[in-house]
């Protein structure tokens, strides 16, 4: 499915946006969709054409800063949830659109939770594909040592990049050596699925040599317990904000190991216990990337539950 290409201008550059479906079509309902860490807005396109099918839906997938075809950070400004929490704010705020479903994976499923504690009344339904969420099962010692530990990883990671860009010209990238780099370092990808998103995590320099998109520094920094913090305070709301239904769809295995999955799901639970919310829990025989692999089967059982809810369209598109 072609997908039509927007740029909402932010104060350091802009964030690139792919909207499948017809926005123009006053039926349809918006959905709202945000990739997992490192990956693009083409995480989506193998669902998008089953989604929107009919018409009844169209999707906004966006790039988080540092990552696809968006804007990187000027140097020396960390990545944060914050950060990225406002360029979501600032795409919808950009489309007009007031009442909307979130469909996101892995890492942006943080961001649309987030979201929908702090700006109220304007998420509709939650939809989660393969949630990963272990900060409730992390004892925070040091805040202070975090704070260190991320001011210094920020800053090596870019004296590494000043001192590699000094060096030798490393060898040259091509498409095929991208994908391979890719499936190398993310065994939840098959071929396809890893094709589809080096389309969206390569430009092409002024003399014509490739090179990754993502800023390296998204690495360094969402990997640091620091880079959690702006989350960590905000675990009691959303244990009690949380007040529209919720699909959550895990894969089976878990794709990172039973502890992290039983910290997600015991929190999940404790959401359930204390908030209005009423979650249906389905898994997916495959991988992290399952949304990606098997699109036909997961956008059935989305659109059996997404099907159920019924929002009024409003949007400047």
């Amino acid at each position: 499915m072609k997908a039509q290409e927007i740029s909402v201008p932010v104060p350091w550059g802009n964030v690139k946006c792919q909207v499948f479906g017809d926005p123009t079509n006053k039926s349809a309902k918006p959905i709202i969709s945000i990739h997992g860490f490192l990956d693009n807005s083409n995480s989506f396109k193998p669902l998008a054409p089953y989604i929107c099918q009919n018409d009844n839906f169209y999707i906004i997938a966006l790039d988080l800063p540092g990552h696809g075809f968006s804007s990187k950070l000027p140097n020396g400004i960390p990545y944060t949830p914050k950060l990225f929490l406002s360029s979501v704010r600032r795409v919808i705020r950009h489309f007009g659109i007031n009442e909307f479903y979130f469909l996101c994976h892995s890492y942006g499923i943080h961001l649309s939770v987030l979201y929908s504690i702090v700006f109220k009344n304007e998420v509709k339904a939650l939809i989660s594909l393969d949630w990963i969420f272990s900060l409730p099962g992390y004892k925070i010692e040091s805040y202070s040592d975090l704070w260190k530990s991320g001011i210094d990883g920020l800053i090596d990671i870019e004296d590494r990049e000043t001192n590699n860009n000094d060096s030798a010209p490393a060898k040259t990238l091509t498409k095929d050596l991208a994908v391979s780099i890719l499936m190398k370092y993310n065994n939840h990808l098959d071929l396809e699925s890893a094709k589809i998103l080096i389309d969206r995590a390569l430009i092409v320099k002024d003399d014509g040599r490739l090179e990754f998109s993502r800023d390296i520094r998204v690495k360094q920094t969402v990997l640091m317990h620091d880079h959690y913090l702006d989350m960590a305070y905000l675990l009691p709301e959303m244990v009690k904000g949380i007040d529209v239904p919720w699909l959550m769809i895990h894969a089976d295995p878990p794709a990172y190991g039973d502890r992290p999955a039983k910290i997600t799901m015991d929190f999940l639970k404790k959401i359930e216990a204390n908030s209005k919310t009423s979650i249906q829990y389905e898994t997916f025989k495959g991988t992290h990337h399952f949304h990606m692999i098997q699109p036909k089967e997961t956008a059935e059982i989305i659109l059996k539950f997404i099907d159920k809810i019924k929002i009024k369209k409003t949007s400047k598109l």
